[in-house]
C-alpha cells in the first residue's frame, strides 16, 4: 500500500499482482513519482515462482485432461507446479459421469457353421412401383456363405 506523505491518502495498493491505483484530478509530482517507483519495483515474470497446486486442480483447469498429460504439460511449461503428482485412486466426478464403462453385450449370439442355419431377411421399398404393382422387395442373406 502506498500513501501520500501530506494527507495520508492511499494512492496505490497491490492485491494479488494487481495494482489498484486511485487517480485524483490534481496529483502532485511526488505522488506520481511514488507510483512509478512502485510499478518499476515489480518483479518480472521470469523471476516469479509459480505456486504449487494440486494435480486435480490442474486436471480441472485444463479441461479434464488426462493425468499423464497434465504431468507432461507441467514438465514442459514454466507456470505449472504440481504438489501431489501421484495419480488419485478414482477420477473426478465429472470424468466418471462423462466416461461410461465399457459396453458389454447382454446376449451373445451363437456362431453358425452350416449353410441355411441362419438367414437374414431385409425388406425395402421399390420406387417406382414394380411389376404387378409390387411396392416392396425382400433380400435373403445366408450368414455362413453371405450368399443372397
Amino acid at each position: 500500500m502506498l500513501r501520500t506523505p501530506k494527507s495520508d491518502e492511499e494512492i496505490c495498493a497491490l492485491d494479488e499482482n494487481l495494482y489498484m491505483i486511485q487517480a485524483k484530478e490534481q496529483a502532485t509530482q511526488d505522488e506520481l513519482a511514488q507510483v512509478n517507483a512502485l510499478l518499476v519495483a515489480r518483479k518480472p515474470d521470469d523471476e516469479k515462482k509459480p505456486k504449487a497446486l494440486d494435480i486435480d486442480l490442474w486436471h480441472k483447469r485444463l479441461g479434464h485432461l488426462g493425468l499423464k498429460n497434465v504431468k507432461k504439460t507441467a514438465a514442459i511449461t514454466k507456470g505449472i507446479k504440481l504438489t501431489n503428482a501421484n495419480f488419485p485412486k478414482s477420477p473426478c466426478k465429472a470424468c466418471s459421469i462423462a466416461k461410461p464403462l465399457k459396453h458389454m453385450r447382454k446376449v451373445t449370439s451363437k456362431r453358425v457353421f452350416e449353410p441355411f442355419d441362419k438367414i437374414h431377411v431385409d425388406t425395402f421399398m421399390i420406387n417406382p412401383v414394380g411389376y404387378n404393382s409390387h411396392k416392396y422387395g425382400l433380400i435373403f442373406t445366408d450368414e455362413v456363405t453371405h450368399a443372397r
